[in-house]
């Protein structure tokens, strides 16, 4: 930075080398000396004052840098925590959703299993598997309507009456719940036998 106010003398010991000085401002020198237009700037006796001004405005400058290096380094420590704490939240709510999910299809099962034996349904896997789910309600609570249950199951016999209990298709043999047939071993073998 250039000091407008500071005076250079050519100094005549310069070019010897020996007693070669600094080329520091010197205030003791007289203002013809100086080129420069001192209309506006304080006598060269006020020059220790401006460079102690300068010295704190140096100081003032830096401590500024050094505050807003902090404040970013506060923001940016604060953008990350929250994004991790939003992640995080992300993460808690999509495993909060997987098991809201296994407690519904539990507690789906569940009513199948429970309702199955009143409409007369044999196989409770298979008809879990093939029950209409759009046809089930539920309460605000989460719980299973059981008479929606019962309807899905009564429909889903409806469509595929191998699921009631007294009917069964036998592979090869056409159903077994034919007329003049029962359906134990011991009667098939009879009737084989001709008794």
């Amino acid at each position: 930075m250039r000091k407008p106010f500071a005076v250079f003398a050519p100094d005549s010991d310069q070019g010897s080398g020996a007693g070669a000085q600094d080329q520091a401002p010197d205030p003791t020198q007289d203002q013809a000396a100086n080129t420069t237009d001192t209309t506006d700037a304080p006598d060269v006796k006020d020059d220790g004052a401006l460079q102690a001004a300068r010295k704190e405005a140096a100081q003032y400058r830096k401590r500024a840098a050094a505050a807003e290096t902090k404040l970013k380094e506060l923001d940016d420590a604060g953008k990350t925590e929250v994004e991790r704490l939003t992640s995080r939240v992300q993460e808690l709510e999509g495993s909060t959703g997987t098991a809201d999910q296994t407690i519904r299809s539990l507690r789906l099962q569940l009513a199948v299993v429970n309702t199955a034996a009143e409409v007369g349904v044999r196989d409770t896997e298979t008809a879990l598997a093939l029950i209409d789910k759009d046809q089930i309600k539920w309460d605000d609570d989460g719980n299973v309507d059981t008479r929606t249950v019962t309807k899905a199951l009564a429909d889903l016999v409806a469509r595929k009456p191998f699921l009631a209990g007294g009917r069964s298709i036998d592979a090869g043999a056409g159903a077994a719940g034919s007329p003049g047939s029962t359906d134990d071993m011991n009667s098939l073998i009879r009737q084989a036998a001709g008794r």
